[in-house]
């Protein structure tokens, strides 16, 4: 099981992740992360990752899947502090460059409305 907490901003919105990204969890995130990108005005959606306790194929491709998603509808799915778990997954699947990146608080304070 996993939890989205969502905090909206001006411009963004951040969706702050708990749980895993795994096979059990892949269809039922992929439809609540596209239901966000639907129904939020934010054009930039930064995903939090901080807190993802595993990683596997499944929980990639729903990455990827709401990524282009999102693109369809003219926003972006921004990756906010990826573990170093998942950002291994990402190397090893040679998907890395596909997701813009947020890794540091600072990159996410940058985009905050004065």
């Amino acid at each position: 099981m996993y939890q989205l907490k969502l905090e909206r901003f001006d411009h963004l919105l951040v969706a702050r992740f708990l749980g895993d990204l795994t096979l059990p969890e892949a269809v039922s995130l992929r439809h609540d992360l596209e239901l966000i990108v639907k129904q939020e005005k934010a054009k930039d959606i930064i995903f939090d990752l901080a807190q993802v306790d595993e990683v596997d194929s499944s929980g990639l491709g729903v990455l990827v899947s709401v990524s282009t998603f999102a693109r369809a509808y003219g926003k972006r799915l921004i990756l906010y502090r990826p573990t170093p778990n998942l950002n291994t997954a990402l190397e090893q699947a040679s998907i890395a460059g596909f997701f813009p990146l947020l890794e540091e608080d600072e990159d996410l304070l940058a985009m905050m409305p004065d």
